[in-house]
């Protein structure tokens, strides 16, 4: 993805980001030592209010992105650089019009998280910046954020086109990139997801990738996608499994927080046709951080505690 404030055009949609190959003797992601900071295993919504700065702490997530101080402006409900055609929004935005349930975008069901997306009915469209498509975002921006360490999520993804889906980091102090791309997917393309790493080193957008092409359809079953972020390298794990090693980017070495979306069009994936089945669901079963006892925790950032990873 890109962000909003910083948005250019996906950098694989203009090229440059290069396919790498899998790391050499790619073995299970080591687990050993982990200590969690952070996860939601999703048995409630537990996300801010944009009404009430109140939430906006001790919540695990928020609904918009951080490109405006305004929560409903238009670069935090969407990222229109992007080309995308929805508005993220949530039970407190936009304000109910006859007949719709913008609520919906958000919703528990059995212990997991379902992002929903649906065209949006003509009468709500004039409230939501006019975009043709509500969907739904969570975001740790505020909440949580960490300097290395390993992020995953058991995630199930939507089919069809014009869906893209996403599980990324951004950087806590602003600004893009640094961005880690975790799992991106097009939903026209059920056998192909993509990893990515964007940074800016002497000035220059570059961006590190791989195309992983799967025996089977991804969006049949749940998936874990993880990356361990450490001071020298980046690795991508699908199902446990390495599947892209490069080296940490200069200028990622700060705490970043968590993105999981689903933006319906782009300019990379396109926009949904006649086969595009709504609503389309993207389900998060889970999101878990953790941390390498050799690495450095940002103070006061893990504020969501669990046990120890056996």
């Amino acid at each position: 993805m890109t962000t909003g404030r910083f948005a250019l055009l996906l950098a694989l949609a203009i090229g440059a980001a290069s396919a790498l190959t899998a790391p050499a003797h790619a073995r299970p992601l080591d687990r050993r030592g982990l200590v969690a900071t952070f996860h939601d295993e999703f048995t409630t919504l537990n996300v801010a209010d944009p009404r009430d700065r109140q939430t906006w702490r001790g919540r695990n997530w928020k609904t918009w992105y951080a490109n405006s101080v305004d929560p409903y402006h238009v670069d935090n409900r969407s990222l229109p650089n992007n080309g995308e055609s929805q508005a993220y929004t949530d039970a407190a935005w936009p304000e109910r019009a006859p007949g719709t349930l913008p609520s919906d975008s958000l919703s528990v069901v059995d212990g997991v998280l379902r992002i929903r997306a649906d065209p949006a009915p003509v009468d709500l469209r004039p409230q939501i910046h006019n975009l043709r498509f509500t969907s739904g975002m969570i975001t740790s921006w505020g909440m949580f954020s960490q300097r290395y360490g390993v992020f995953e999520a058991r995630l199930r993804l939507p089919k069809g086109r014009g869906l893209w889906p996403a599980f990324w980091t951004l950087n806590d102090s602003g600004g893009w990139p640094p961005e880690i791309d975790i799992m991106e997917f097009l939903g026209h393309d059920t056998r192909t997801t993509w990893a990515v790493a964007h940074s800016r080193v002497a000035g220059k957008h570059v961006s590190q990738s791989r195309e992983v092409t799967h025996p089977r359809d991804m969006t049949t079953e749940f998936h874990v996608f993880a990356v361990d972020w450490r001071p020298t390298t980046l690795t991508y794990y699908i199902d446990n499994e390495a599947i892209l090693q490069v080296p940490t980017p200069r200028d990622m070495h700060s705490p970043m927080y968590i993105v999981l979306n689903l933006a319906v069009g782009g300019r990379w994936g396109g926009q949904p046709d006649a086969a595009t089945v709504f609503p389309a669901n993207y389900e998060v079963d889970w999101v878990r951080v953790w941390q390498r006892p050799s690495n450095t925790v940002r103070p006061g950032v893990a504020k969501k505690k669990a046990a120890r990873r056996d």
